[in-house]
């Protein structure tokens, strides 16, 4: 077997892996995915990032150590945590499934961002997921992603004193 790849993508977070999936689809195409931090891969997820509440935000084997980055020229350095694990801060971040608001992208489009309205970003969302709770027009059906919420009965009981405020 051929060690050589086209195509190298240096960070396995979400984009990194996206990008790596959707190029290996052609199969004229080699491409490398590397991560620096810890594979996790499936059926062997450590329970701190599979949970839905952000546990694996607290543990330091899943950050870069000590990387530290100012926010402007000229400021000092401070912490700057980054994900160092494979599905990078996604995956570290509770296994939360965020969208922005279609004003957000409207208004990057009225910007000038050209392509990135939210009828133009709509399509790639829903092709990255299936969405388990609301198969409509909004939400994808078919995607590598899968989607899900978790009912309010299942919420750890500080998560659900809050939500019953």
């Amino acid at each position: 077997m051929s060690q050589h790849c086209d195509l190298a993508i240096v960070g396995a977070g979400a984009a990194g892996a996206i990008l790596a999936a959707r190029l290996s689809e052609d199969p004229s195409c080699r491409v490398a995915l590397i991560e620096a931090g810890k594979d996790t891969p499936p059926g062997a997820v450590p329970a701190d990032i599979d949970d839905i509440f952000p546990r694996a935000y607290s543990n330091a084997e899943y950050f870069w150590p000590q990387l530290m980055a100012g926010w402007q020229a000229g400021q000092p350095r401070q912490p700057f945590p980054q994900a160092r694990v494979m599905g990078g801060g996604s995956a570290v971040m509770g296994m939360w499934a965020l969208r922005g608001r279609p004003s957000d992208y409207d208004a990057w489009r009225d910007a000038g961002a050209v392509g990135w309205g939210w009828s133009d970003v709509l399509p790639f969302f829903k092709r990255l997921e299936t969405d388990r709770d609301f198969p409509d027009d909004l939400h994808g059906t078919s995607g590598p992603i899968v989607v899900h919420r978790t009912p309010p009965a299942q919420w750890p009981d500080f998560a659900e004193q809050s939500h019953n405020l």
